[in-house]
């Protein structure tokens, strides 16, 4: 545990002490718009990643899969993290998080962007 961290009790020792465990507003809040963000950012890539697909000329089977295997992936991976998160610290946890999924989605962008650009610096252009 991250030495910030307050002792963990389980909920019924906790209930028995008469002591509850709360976050400060401001982490709560943090928190909140961190995890805001992140459900934006996947909604709006889901919603927007057929186009992208078929703007690079990429079967539906194999973005489905994309989305099918990160959910499998978060599934098989949750408890690993559950368990360092208690090891190391859960702020820690969610920076290397919030680092992670800043950086996938900044490659994931870049690489579609370069792939547009690509396809539509070859795509044959109208006549007029």
């Amino acid at each position: 545990m991250n030495r910030s961290d307050p002792p963990a009790l389980d909920a019924p020792e906790a209930a028995a002490a008469g002591t509850t465990s709360s976050l400060p507003r401001g982490r709560v809040l943090l928190l909140f718009l961190v995890m805001l963000v992140t459900a934006a950012g996947n909604t709006a890539m889901q919603s927007v990643m057929p186009s992208i697909g078929t703007a690079l000329q990429v079967q539906d089977f194999w973005i489905s899969l994309a989305y099918t295997w990160s959910a499998l992936l978060w599934m098989i991976c949750a408890p690993m993290w559950a368990r360092r998160s208690d090891k190391r610290g859960r702020k820690a946890m969610m920076g290397i998080g919030l680092l992670g999924f800043i950086s996938s989605f900044s490659q994931a962008g870049s690489l579609a962007r370069m792939s547009i650009d690509r396809v539509l610096a070859t795509a044959p252009r109208p006549r007029g």
